[in-house]
């Protein structure tokens, strides 16, 4: 739902940030581009763990798929689900498999979008939270769990192939963070038997709001849309000249912003 106030109090809150960003992590979100991708090396197309940590308990941990790989259990060789390489999460024995990358959360965030693919092959008799089951979480600095987005639960299906195609719509989250670091946790843990766990494509797109007019010129306008809904903000040029020099009092017409 649309607020003005919202709005324009969130305009007058990027600009005077941006000053800060500078310091702090560089510039403002919509000073970069329109929408940026905050994951680095999320196809795992560089070969290795480029951007990421690995990490695990016993023989917990991820392992670069070239095609190759035979994890440990029943699982088998598969091709990486798209390019030329993917992440398997696998072990030996009870344990978890931790593939993290830690986030700078830029200010001015409009709309936020984590998208990943991924294989789920679970040998055991069931899922159980949390001894036998993959999650997604977005944690803290101090690993607190600031929102689950995504975990297997007893009786989801255990060999899930796919590959499987998962979002989840990270605004409000990442909106109360701004300016601040945040760790993007895929996890595996296994207590019954063997969890082999792929992942690959992993992005977290962040769309911004322009805060020059010069963004909107020249078809910038057209670049700024919601990441979630694929919804483009402004109907034209003129929408958008009009947003910027109302410093947010008058909103384009598609604009949307959650309570």
């Amino acid at each position: 739902m649309f607020h003005t106030s919202k709005l324009k109090d969130g305009f007058g809150k990027l600009a005077k940030n941006a000053g800060i960003a500078g310091v702090a992590m560089g510039v403002a979100l919509s000073a970069q581009a329109a929408t940026v991708d905050l994951i680095t090396n999320g196809d795992f197309e560089t070969g290795d763990f480029t951007g990421w940590s690995v990490s695990g308990t016993f023989s917990g941990t991820y392992t670069i798929n070239d095609g190759t790989l035979n994890p440990p259990g029943p699982a088998g060789v598969l091709p990486p689900i798209t390019g030329s390489y993917d992440a398997i999460g696998h072990q030996t024995g009870g344990s978890v498999a931790l593939l993290q990358q830690t986030i700078s959360v830029p200010y001015g965030i409009y709309s936020a979008s984590l998208t990943w693919n991924d294989r789920i092959r679970n040998y055991a008799a069931s899922f159980i939270d949390p001894g036998q089951e993959y999650r997604v979480l977005i944690l803290d600095m101090a690993n607190t769990v600031l929102q689950e987005v995504y975990s297997t639960n007893t009786g989801d299906t255990l060999l899930q192939i796919g590959p499987n195609s998962r979002s989840a719509d990270l605004t409000g989250l990442l909106q109360m963070y701004e300016g601040q670091m945040v760790v993007l946790s895929i996890e595996t843990q296994a207590q019954s038997f063997f969890h082999t766990v792929t992942v690959d494509d992993v992005h977290l797109l962040a769309g911004s709001l322009p805060m020059d007019k010069g963004e909107c010129k020249k078809g910038g306008w057209e670049t700024f849309v919601n990441v979630n809904s694929g919804t483009q903000i402004f109907k034209n040029q003129g929408d958008c000249v009009s947003f910027v020099a109302s410093q947010g009092k008058n909103p384009p017409e598609n604009f949307e912003y959650e309570e």
